[in-house]
């Protein structure tokens, strides 16, 4: 291939992104991007994406799909009402919490630094705590779940094997969902 078919292809290239980022960017700040209705925005700026991907391969989707993350952030906490609510919530994200089921605790140490996150959650206010595995929480809750992990290392600290402490907790807790998280926590303190 010459020097001059390959300068020819990295043109065309770059012409292509080039029009792709455009369509992306009309349709990001025109109506033609976004059908809003009723409270819900559903956009359609990941057709250039997916086209250019497919088209030129993932190193210009990655990129096509950067603008369109860029465009869609500054659409939502810029542009669009639901963005600046979302920015009116003082929320913060834990990987579980379940104020009424059981957590995975992997001993004495990790029960301790799940409390110590939880009550600095606490001093900070948070109106709402996000988590992947349960619904959205509140300061309420997460006290609970620290009462919870206080009464566990109790608990766990007074029985001497694990089927007794299975029953103490079952006992404390009885209307706790998430057994198998308890039957792991026990395989924890008692390895």
């Amino acid at each position: 291939m010459s020097t001059q078919t390959r300068l020819t292809d990295k043109t065309r290239r770059l012409v292509y992104m080039a029009i792709l980022i455009a369509i992306i960017l009309v349709m990001a700040f025109t109506p033609l991007g976004y059908l809003k209705t009723a409270g819900i925005e559903i956009t359609f700026i990941q057709v250039p994406v997916i086209v250019g991907a497919i088209l030129m391969g993932p190193a210009a989707g990655a990129i096509l799909g950067g603008v369109f993350g860029f465009t869609s952030f500054i659409q939502c906490f810029g542009l669009s009402a639901f963005g600046a609510a979302l920015l009116e919530i003082n929320a913060v994200y834990t990987h579980m919490l379940g104020h009424d089921c059981h957590s995975i605790v992997a001993g004495q140490a990790h029960a301790d630094s799940i409390i110590a996150e939880l009550r600095e959650d606490i001093a900070r206010g948070y109106d709402l705590i996000l988590t992947s595995h349960y619904t959205p929480e509140d300061l309420k809750d997460a006290q609970t779940k620290i009462d919870y992990l206080e009464s566990l290392k109790r608990l766990a600290a007074g029985c001497t094997d694990a089927e007794a402490f299975k029953a103490e907790m079952r006992k404390r807790y009885p209307s706790y969902s998430g057994q198998n998280y308890l039957d792991m926590t026990a395989g924890f303190f008692y390895a």
